[in-house]
């Protein structure tokens, strides 16, 4: 228990104070008319300056989805929502958050049921580049192997600059069993209501916890939403995110 809380606090971010981006890496540079359901999120310590620091996808006129640990402890005014730009800190449209709705039984430590809504405080004009996307029902079942793609925005490699344009990168889904197997060694356990993600036999690149909160697709309907994993940069830790199955029924109450 300690070793984990002590890696999610340092590991992957500051769930208080100023956020840790760590960024997807790899994948190619795609448009928001590809995916314009994606919203950077932008927080600010001082109420001033807003810099990206977690990923949303748009379900509805007001509402983003995203993970609870960008959020949590925190106001809602220290958040605001950017949709319709390929960039992460300027262009499209920017709203301010009314309310952040973390899921109510999150848990921090281990990262159970890291979603959360946030709310804008105007409506999202819908267009080619603003559109809201499709989550997966209950019985939404992704098979072993199957391509997945997160979008978000980072660098080309681990040790490039972080762009500012929009990335997407394709991974697969790993089987929990082989998932937790290989975490067994850190003494981490990804539970049923995760979903892993990456590759396992070459390093193409990978989904990172600076996409955090953003969205991973089957066919284009969002499954997951990324939330954590072990040395980012590396193919063999596979990506953890929250599975959206799980969830479906509080998501579609609360929209």
């Amino acid at each position: 228990m300690r070793a984990l809380v002590t890696l999610f606090a340092v590991g992957i971010v500051a769930v208080a104070g100023n956020k840790v981006i760590h960024p997807i890496v790899g994948g190619v540079e795609t448009s928001i008319v590809n995916h314009p359901y994606t919203a950077s999120l932008l927080y600010s310590a001082d109420l001033a300056a807003y810099v990206q620091s977690c990923v949303g996808a748009i379900l509805n006129s007001r509402t983003v989805l995203s993970a609870a640990h960008c959020f949590y402890g925190d106001a809602a005014y220290s958040w605001r929502i950017r949709v319709g730009s390929d960039f992460a800190n300027s262009g499209g449209t920017v709203s301010m958050t009314f309310r952040i709705l973390n899921y109510p039984d999150f848990n921090p430590f281990y990262y159970e049921g890291d979603l959360s809504l946030l709310q804008s405080s105007s409506a999202f004009i819908f267009s080619d580049r603003i559109r809201p996307a499709s989550i997966a029902g209950p019985n939404y079942n992704v098979g072993d192997n199957q391509p997945l793609l997160a979008i978000g925005w980072g660098k080309s490699s681990a040790n490039a600059t972080v762009t500012e344009r929009l990335r997407q990168i394709q991974v697969n889904h790993i089987n929990l069993t082989t998932c937790r197997n290989i975490y067994r060694v850190l003494a981490m356990y990804p539970s049923e209501v995760m979903l892993c993600s990456g590759w396992l036999d070459t390093y193409r690149g990978k989904e990172c916890q600076g996409t955090t909160g953003g969205p991973l697709l089957h066919n284009n309907v969002i499954v997951g939403v990324t939330s954590w994993g072990e040395q980012c940069v590396l193919n063999h830790y596979p990506g953890i995110s929250t599975r959206i199955s799980n969830y479906t029924s509080w998501i579609q109450a609360n929209v």
